[in-house]
Parts: structure tokens; C-alpha cells; sequence
């Protein structure tokens, strides 16, 4: 099981709020003043909050798996083949990437 949590902060000096949007700036701001981050994390064994993902960007596949993409599309972007990568999966039994090949560096590796 996941131990995800929601990202909220509150200070005086995070966020006064958006200029001449008072509407936008109710929806990231609640009534006791705490920032809705829209970012995601959990909390590890000594209590330090490592940030996963947006919440928006959050797969939850058709199995009800929870996937933050942005892990495995870094993983692959490590590759000196790829040029980037996106997972999608939402909704899906299953997940699938879409990635874009370096020419290059993926000819060259062939014709060795």
C-alpha cells in the first residue's frame, strides 16, 4: 500500500496569493491559509517528506494501480538512446511507453 500524502504548506512567506486573481488564488489557498501544492510525496522512516509527483499526473491504471510516471520516464531518459519518454496508462490494464529513439547514438550502437 502506498503512503502517499498531499503536499500543503503554510507560511508568510510561500504565497500571498495571485496578482488581481482572487478566485484562482481561493482555489491554491484554503479558508486557514495552507497552499495546496498540487504536489505528492510520502514520508519516509525519520519523517522527511521526498516529493513523488504532481497529484495531477498521477496514473491510476484499470486494476486501480497507482503510478507516478515521472519516476519511470526519468529512468528511461537516463538512456544515451533516448530523447525523451512519456508513460501513459491511465485507465489501462496496463501501462506503455512512448519514446523518442536518439538516431544517432542508436545507429551507431546498431552498426557495432
Amino acid at each position: 500500500m502506498l503512503n502517499w500524502v498531499s503536499i500543503f504548506t503554510s507560511s508568510d512567506q510561500v504565497f500571498v496569493g495571485y496578482y488581481k486573481n482572487p478566485e484562482t488564488t481561493r482555489e491554491a489557498v484554503d479558508e486557514d491559509g495552507w497552499l495546496h501544492s498540487g504536489g505528492i510525496g510520502e514520508l519516509d522512516e525519520e519523517g522527511d517528506l521526498r516529493i513523488v509527483d504532481r497529484k495531477k499526473d498521477v496514473l491510476i491504471t484499470k486494476g486501480k494501480k497507482i503510478i507516478a510516471p515521472s519516476k519511470l520516464e526519468n529512468q528511461m531518459n537516463l538512456s544515451s538512446y533516448i530523447k525523451e519518454a512519456v508513460v501513459i496508462g491511465d485507465r489501462r490494464k496496463f501501462l506503455s511507453g512512448l519514446i523518442q529513439v536518439v538516431c544517432d547514438n542508436a545507429g551507431t550502437w546498431a552498426l557495432e
